[in-house]
């Protein structure tokens, strides 16, 4: 249960870090 947690905190932080770098790059388009 303890791995599953940690799998979707790691799952969510990368899912942020690809929606900000989404929103950066098109920002300097």
């Amino acid at each position: 249960m303890l791995f599953l947690r940690n799998f979707h905190e790691i799952f969510r932080g990368r899912l942020d870090v690809e929606v900000k770098k989404m929103k950066w790059q098109k920002k300097n388009e």
